[in-house]
Formats: structure tokens, sequence, C-alpha cells
């Protein structure tokens, strides 16, 4: 089934006006920058990541979730400069928005097609570590603090009080008021670990969670840093979690057909 970016009155969301630039000079950074306040779009990605973006939501698919298409979608870059007004001051409705509109651009002028599909993928299920059942030192029942974003308004939405991830980088990982589904898929697009992560612990309601580690260059969770503990040891002994290797059906996004972008 071919998928479109399509709004429920059939008509697809687009960027106002936008600017697709092949050859980016190798001195421009790759990324996404955020939506400016004057709702300018402005990225440089290749093919491949914007198809992990456009149609991964809230998170972006893992490089292993989309595939086929010629070698020149995961190598060549392409600078994008749209105009996306009305979602710069909206930034959880805006991020569902902004991906239709990437979508819709792809299609225009990538004449992209894709499909979904289920395939058999090295996955991780993050399970109990510990025999007796019981969490490490680092993860607590929720204390109550946060905010969730959708009740948060007024004096409320500072979002320094909002539950979710409040740390996610190389060697430190915290969360406030967060399931361990939550969790669990929050972490399969992190550095360290690049695969689907299935919450099979057991474990419901909401948590409170620190994990700090020192980051592997191998970039294998189970892996064990020469500088520290690596991202596996800090699971068991902090979290009291564990990442079992295994393999599971996935879904995958597939290229069908795509062409390079039409010109400006």
């Amino acid at each position: 089934m071919l998928l479109h970016a399509q709004t429920d009155d059939k008509k697809p969301l687009a960027f106002e006006v936008a600017s697709v630039k092949a050859d980016v000079p190798s001195d421009v950074p790759t990324g996404i920058r955020p939506v400016s306040a004057g709702g300018q779009f402005h990225a440089v990605l290749t093919l491949h990541d914007f198809v992990q973006v456009a149609y991964g939501t809230p998170l972006a698919l893992l490089p292993s979730q989309v595939v086929g298409g010629p070698a020149w979608v995961a190598t060549e870059r392409f600078e994008v400069v749209a105009k996306a007004s009305g979602i710069a001051n909206a930034p959880s409705a805006g991020r569902d928005v902004l991906s239709l509109m990437m979508r819709t651009l792809l299609a225009d002028r990538f004449h992209l097609q894709v499909r979904r599909e289920t395939r058999e993928l090295p996955i991780f299920n993050l399970v109990l570590d510990r025999a007796d059942g019981r969490p490490g030192p680092r993860l607590h029942t929720e204390d109550g603090q946060c905010v969730s974003i959708s009740a948060a308004s007024g004096t409320a939405a500072d979002p320094s009080r909002w539950c979710g991830f409040r740390r996610v980088t190389r060697g430190a990982i915290s969360a406030r008021g967060m399931t361990l589904d939550e969790f669990a898929s929050g972490i399969s697009t992190h550095a360290d670990v690049q695969r689907v992560v299935r919450n099979r612990t057991g474990l419901s309601g909401k948590f409170d969670l620190d994990v700090e580690y020192t980051p592997d260059s191998t970039s294998d969770p189970q892996a064990v840093s020469s500088f520290g503990i690596g991202f596996a040891t800090a699971l068991r002994e902090q979290l009291g979690l564990r990442l079992d290797s295994t393999k599971a059906p996935v879904d995958v996004l597939v290229i069908g057909h795509v062409e390079q972008p039409t010109p400006d």
C-alpha cells in the first residue's frame, strides 16, 4: 500500500514555498534546525535521513527501518529551505504537521513512493535483570512532581516541569514520569542502541530514572568501555534492567520509487 501525506480532508499538507539544492558543500553541517520564529524550515540531510524523519512519529525511524532505493539515497545530501508558517510556536502539534509537509515535498520533488512491510530484524527486549524482580537504585516510582505536556497550561507549562526525557546524551539519560514502554521506545534511536527496543519487564506505572555510563567507541550497548562502565552495565547496575538481543517482526518502509529532485 502506497503512503501519502494527506490530512482528513484528503488535501496534502505542504510547505508554502520550498527550495531543494543538491551538491551541498562538505563544510555545511548535516541536520535539521529548529523552525524559526518566522516559520523557516532548514535541513541538510540525505534522502534516507529525510524519509526517517518524515515517516517516523513521534521519533524518527531507525536506519534499518528504511530500505530500498538507489545508492545515492543514502550518500548524497540535499539542502531544503522552506516556509512552514503556523508551527513555530506549537512544537508538539507542529511535529506531526511538519512530518506531513516533508512527505509532500518528498513526493513532489523526488517523486518518492514508499510502502510499509514487516520484516524479521534484530531487536532488543528490555527485561528485568534481577531474579527477585526488584528495580535498580536509580529506577523509582514517579514522585508526581512533573506535569504531562498534554496537561500543561498557563504557569504549569514551564518546560522544566514537563514529564518525559530530561537529558539524553552519549553518557547520560534521565527521565521523569515515564512508562517503561516510553523509555524502551525512546532509547531505540539512541546512539548506543540503534535497534527497536520493546518493554518486556512486566512493570507498569510511571517511573523516574537516571543512568550514567561511558560511551563505547563501538556503539555496541553490550560492550564495556575501556574508560568505564558501558551502557549495558549501567542499565543493570543502576536501573536493574537488561537488553536481550533477539529477532522479531519490525515495520519497515520500503522505497519503491524515487528520482533526483526537480530543479528549483
